[in-house]
């Protein structure tokens, strides 16, 4: 999925490509500046906000093409009412992630999200509860320093963490899910006091077949 995705954004298409025709239709209708009927990808680096513009929009199931935006920040309260998002990839350009942004925090909303992709970023910690509802597939990158609380949980089926050093993690893990990690650091995670208790579950990336 992650490899999929950059090799997509490597191609260094002209336009966004939309998995969702209902994230298409919102883009369209509060980004196209030229009228062309189209994203650019340099339009789309100009979005910095999606503010409320899915509340509500129980059509949406993927938000992947926020990957080719510009957005600097994301909260729970952005996706308050998606009843049917499975999907998200975060950009290069996130710097601020809020705490329980999937819900399991009091009254937040809980999407039924699946799968979850940040893409590499300057934002070396992940914030308390981040993965905690998400079911299937969560990807952290390679820059991740620090876990905040109660994470990784372990609650997705496939937990990737692409960080050659473990990162600071004193809680989490609680879940069933696998971890995969560069295969150079499989032995360096295993040993990790960070890590060590879940030293059965962790694996190479290379060997990580989820689809």
């Amino acid at each position: 999925m992650f490899e999929k995705l950059l090799a997509n954004v490597a191609k260094k298409p002209k336009f966004v490509h939309f998995d969702d025709p209902e994230v298409e239709r919102v883009f369209l209708a509060n980004f196209d500046k030229d009228g062309d009927g189209k994203i650019g990808v340099e339009e789309a680096k100009q979005i910095t906000s999606i503010e409320t513009l899915f509340v509500d929009n129980a059509k949406v199931k993927s938000l992947n093409a926020l990957a080719y935006t510009g957005i600097t920040s994301f909260s729970n309260s952005q996706i308050r009412g998606m009843n049917s998002l499975e999907e998200i990839t975060f950009p290069n350009s996130i710097t601020f992630i809020s705490w329980y942004t999937f819900g399991g925090y009091s009254t937040n909303f809980k999407p039924p999200i699946k799968k979850v992709i940040i893409l590499e970023n300057k934002m070396p910690n992940i914030p308390e509860g981040f993965d905690k509802t998400i079911k299937e597939y969560v990807d952290y990158p390679e820059g991740v320093k620090i876990f905040g609380f109660d994470v990784p949980t372990l609650n997705a089926s496939c937990t990737i963490i692409r960080a050659k050093t473990p990162p600071v993690s004193n809680t989490g893990k609680g879940g069933k899910g696998k971890i995969y990690v560069p295969d150079e650091s499989v032995q360096a995670y295993k040993e990790s006091k960070y890590f060590s208790k879940v030293a059965d579950r962790i694996f190479p990336l290379s060997e990580c077949e989820y689809k």
